[in-house]
């Protein structure tokens, strides 16, 4: 870090030095910040390498591991996760314990923090209520 900081003193131009130090540090604390959600995220993940799953009285099998790009305010990071289909239905609905627990919404990770405004329609709180809050259990 204090490499890339210096890096950024060399021309001489104050002003330049300046503005070029803010761009460098916010880099690096957008690179701070990703790797920590990006951890937080797989720890999440991992304690839902199970084979079965509860959500909403009904079980899910682990079907599918997949390592998608999750995105955030401070760049994109991949997370290994898996699926989970509903028990005794064919082809039947599939979930992401991941999304549910930390509140993601097609892989973003800032959409549950949005929903908390009182600007967004009526509606999508009560979407996030019900979607983002979810409570999945291991299967004894």
């Amino acid at each position: 870090m204090t490499t890339r900081m210096r890096e950024t003193e060399t021309d001489g131009n104050r002003e330049t030095d300046c503005a070029e130090r803010e761009r460098t540090m916010h880099e690096i604390a957008d690179e701070v910040m990703r790797c920590v959600q990006q951890q937080d995220l797989q720890e999440i993940a991992a304690r839902f390498e199970t084979a079965e799953v509860i959500l909403g009285g009904k079980v899910y099998r682990q079907h599918e591991e997949a390592s998608p790009s999750y995105h955030g305010l401070s760049g994109s990071m991949q997370v290994k996760r898996w699926t989970y289909r509903e028990v005794g239905v064919h082809n039947g609905p599939t979930i992401v314990p991941l999304d549910l627990t930390a509140g993601l919404l097609d892989n973003v990770l800032t959409l549950c923090a949005l929903a908390q405004s009182e600007r967004l329609p009526r509606a999508f709180q009560v979407l996030r209520r019900d979607y983002y809050v979810a409570d999945v259990r291991l299967a004894a």
